[in-house]
């Protein structure tokens, strides 16, 4: 493999894998902030578990069916690169749409107090 094949293929197996996961514990964040204080929490929790599990761990078995340990270290180096840029969109996505959702909180009136 030539090493523009190793950036395509990590941007390729990265993008996708990343993508379904972020989609994946996006729709799961939606069902649990609705189920109460521990909602949010456990939404966290889960979607961590399954953006880790199937956009990095996904990714490490694509690496192994490429044949990547036996890749020079600057084609490994690509490889990830481009995972790690995959998940770090679509985790950014993920929060910036997540937070849209969340109900407004009125501000803080003063007391007049003094």
């Amino acid at each position: 493999m030539t090493p523009f094949d190793w950036h395509l293929g990590g941007a390729a197996i990265g993008g996708a894998l990343c993508t379904i996961s972020g989609l994946l514990s996006f729709w799961l964040a939606l069902k649990l902030l609705k189920k109460g204080p521990v909602g949010p929490l456990l939404a966290m929790v889960l979607g961590l578990a399954l953006r880790s599990t199937l956009g990095l761990g996904g990714s490490a078995i694509g690496f192994t069916l490429l044949s990547g340990w036996n890749a020079g270290e600057d084609d490994k180096i690509a490889f990830w690169m481009w995972v790690l840029a995959a998940y770090i969109v679509s985790l950014v996505i993920e929060s910036v749409l997540l937070v849209r959702r969340l109900p407004r909180s009125k501000p803080a009136t003063e007391t007049g107090k003094g």
